[in-house]
């Protein structure tokens, strides 16, 4: 484009003549009509468009989704494309280019008010009205207490959840917290429940007079997070919740309880309490969180609710993390050792080669989706891609880039850190020169960009953070502080930063490297952008003298314990090492869910043990086990990331009278049917055990019953 015609154009754009623009540049051959020039005359056709009308949008959008392949970082570009979206009513389209736009030029205030437009018409909360809001505090204020102060929530994305402040009392001695705010939006009750009054809720919690309600670690927040999960859960899953649901956490709520989830019971307070009358008719049920152990709820799940309240019955209504567990000693009598099986009974041998089957059949739609996702619409694409991804596992999350790069996310779900990699690593030849696949989200390398969540837009950059290494540890706490994100509510505030982090550090080595993290109340001295963070821990490592590893499933850490007597297995354990500790540690706490989400997806882990004389020559037996650990790795289970493993090798223990070997095994028959002839070569009889307590031993060598 010559200047005189720049300068002209440029005339028409400021005197609002743009079909003068269109008309000259649509006459111009497709050839001469360069990538400048394109991106005018969509502008023009942008200004020409009038509110309800479609085709000069429209005709916006495909010019400017013609020249793609050349965006790269030009801001007007997705400005355009976003103003073309605005009126096609595309609105999470138009949101994301606004949002790029605005992350290329952070001054752009045009974009900024787009996004706050779009933000409301995409997320728009939920209000219950004055007159409902008047009837819900009235009748907390009656049946749960006076509410001396409220928890306000500062960013609502669909509803808008406080939480009420019951204090304790001479005749209740114990807070009690109410959300306020869940009802405003039904729950997507089952269709033959509808007219019951069951689709609004709110719920309580009662909490011990002591309980620190400003302390925001996670040993004294976690009942007010669990109360928002709760409250927005019917929303992200479509669903509903009632007397008698259980939620699990998967995991212990914090580092000092062993309580693993919750179910919703009826309030303690007398008749009345659960139900509040709307003005309009409707009713709000009012319910209790009541934490209970993983053995509660897999108790309430064989049986019903009724059941397990029978069992509960002496349980306070008012939280303790230490009280007694009402099902230790429960035993289901219909479960089998491999009570985990895969639902289809596919071993995750068979789910990745159905998921490579699957990409290979669609691989020419999929590349077409990748280049041009507004073609077939984003949420066709996701909803597409999903149908394969799923063929892995549930909880497996994806994204799909241009560049034909797809990506597998973890997000939190760590028993995947052991799987993705032999997904990847299994790549047929014929895609290894045309797509690049991760099984896990990359860091940024150092590059700061913006993020907004929660109403709050961030810029990396001005994230400060503070790395503390922790040499016994081989792991980093990290202290961050950006005012805007630091003022968000305790929850959104962690949420936002973790992701952030992850973001820039790619989630295997923040899941790998990072052990904690902690918010400032100011900036500190020391602090430096999050953005440098990845360099500082890889330097930091690397003057220690460690070898940076990128996933957890490649760190392997030396534990030890102090033997102690137990009919089971391993806890006579001395010392081992393991590249999967989560397993280790949740065989004695008595936790399951990391080996029921592997089992799920058809791979079992467990451990091989053989008993050996305590008497005997120990070196010896360790010179043993450590043979047949690099064995076992050579001949049956490969190479890791080779993309030919049958599993991987996690780790090995010694106790004073028998030693074990780690395994994950994706295919256990035939891991088994390769191991026995290798461990007949040695003088011990072997057992094989699923990982988890009061499993029956599989004996695989030796006389029977030795």
């Amino acid at each position: 484009m010559d200047d005189k015609m720049k300068d002209q154009l440029q005339r028409w754009h400021e005197d609002d003549e743009h079909q003068k623009i269109v008309d000259t540049l649509e006459a111009l051959p497709e050839g001469e009509r360069d990538y400048a020039l394109t991106g005018l005359l969509a502008r023009a056709y942008n200004n020409l468009g009038q509110v309800g009308e479609t085709a000069p949008f429209e005709r916006a959008a495909v010019l400017l989704l013609g020249t793609a392949a050349r965006v790269a970082e030009d801001r007007a570009w997705h400005f355009r494309l976003g103003y073309a979206y605005y009126y096609l009513d595309r609105d999470e389209e138009a949101l994301a280019e606004f949002q790029r736009a605005l992350e290329l030029d952070p001054t752009d205030d045009d974009a900024k008010d787009f996004i706050s437009d779009l933000s409301r018409r995409c997320f728009q909360a939920m209000y219950y009205t004055e007159e409902e809001m008047d009837a819900v505090e009235a009748h907390i204020q009656a049946h749960f207490g006076p509410v001396v102060s409220v928890f306000h929530e500062l960013a609502s994305p669909d509803i808008h959840v406080d939480i009420c402040i019951v204090e304790p009392t001479e005749e209740k001695p114990f807070y009690t917290l109410v959300t306020m705010g869940m009802g405003a939006r039904p729950m997507s009750v089952p269709e033959e429940l509808k007219g019951e009054g069951l689709d609004r809720a709110e719920i309580a919690v009662c909490l011990p007079p002591d309980w620190e309600l400003q302390n925001s670690d996670e040993r004294w927040y976690w009942p007010l997070r669990w109360l928002k999960i709760l409250a927005r859960l019917p929303i992200g899953e479509d669903s509903w919740l009632g007397w008698g649901h259980t939620v699990p956490n998967g995991e212990p709520m914090a580092e000092d309880t062993a309580l693993a989830g919750v179910m919703l019971v009826a309030p303690p307070f007398g008749e009345g309490c659960g139900e509040c009358a709307l003005p309009g008719g409707q009713v709000v049920n009012f319910y209790q969180m009541l934490p209970i152990y993983e053995e509660e709820m897999a108790f309430k799940v064989a049986h019903s609710a009724e059941a397990l309240l029978e069992r509960m019955d002496e349980v306070s209504p008012v939280l303790d993390r230490d009280r007694p567990n009402c099902c230790e000693d429960w035993v289901d009598e219909d479960s089998e050792d491999d009570e985990d099986e895969a639902e289809d009974g596919l071993t995750f041998l068979e789910r990745t080669e159905a998921f490579w089957s699957w990409f290979e059949e669609n691989e020419d739609q999929l590349r077409r989706m990748a280049e041009d996702p507004d073609q077939f619409g984003r949420e066709a694409v996701a909803d597409f891609v999903a149908q394969g991804a799923q063929l892995l596992s549930e909880d497996v999350r994806f994204n799909m880039g241009g560049d034909h790069e797809f990506t597998f996310a973890v997000e939190g779900n760590t028993y995947l850190w052991y799987l993705l990699p032999y997904v990847v690593a299994a790549m047929p030849e014929q895609f290894k020169d045309k797509w690049r696949f991760f099984p896990g989200m990359p860091g940024a390398g150092g590059q700061a960009f913006g993020f907004e969540m929660y109403g709050c837009r961030i810029d990396m950059a001005q994230v400060q953070v503070l790395a503390e290494y922790d040499p016994e540890g081989e792991d980093f706490s990290i202290r961050f502080y950006e005012p805007g994100l630091c003022a968000l509510e305790e929850g959104q505030c962690y949420n936002a930063f973790t992701i952030m982090m992850e973001i820039s550090l790619g989630e295997g080595l923040a899941q790998t490297y990072v052990d904690d993290v902690r918010r400032a109340e100011t900036p500190e001295p020391g602090m430096f952008p999050l953005n440098e963070l990845e360099r500082h821990i890889r330097d930091t490592l690397a003057a220690q003298g460690k070898k940076v590893l990128g996933r957890p499933d490649q760190h392997f850490s030396v534990y030890s314990f102090e033997p102690e007597e137990n009919q089971e297995l391993r806890f006579d354990v001395i010392s081992g090492m393991s590249c999967c500790l989560e397993l280790v540690s949740g065989y004695y706490a008595g936790r399951t869910g990391f080996l029921s989400s592997l089992a799920a997806c058809g791979a079992k882990a467990g451990f091989l043990a053989f008993p050996y004389d305590p008497e005997g020559d120990r070196d010896a037996v360790l010179a043993h086990r450590h043979e047949l650990e690099d064995r076992l790795e050579a001949e049956v289970l490969g190479k890791r990331e080779s993309g030919e493993e049958l599993g991987l090798l996690l780790g090995a223990a010694i106790c004073a009278c028998t030693a074990y070997i780690d395994v994950l095994a994706y295919d256990l028959p035939a891991f088994l049917d390769r191991a026995v002839p290798i461990l007949e070569e040695y003088p011990y009889p072997f057992y094989f055990s699923p990982f988890r307590q009061d499993c029956e031993l599989i004996q695989l060598t030796g006389e029977a019953g030795e």
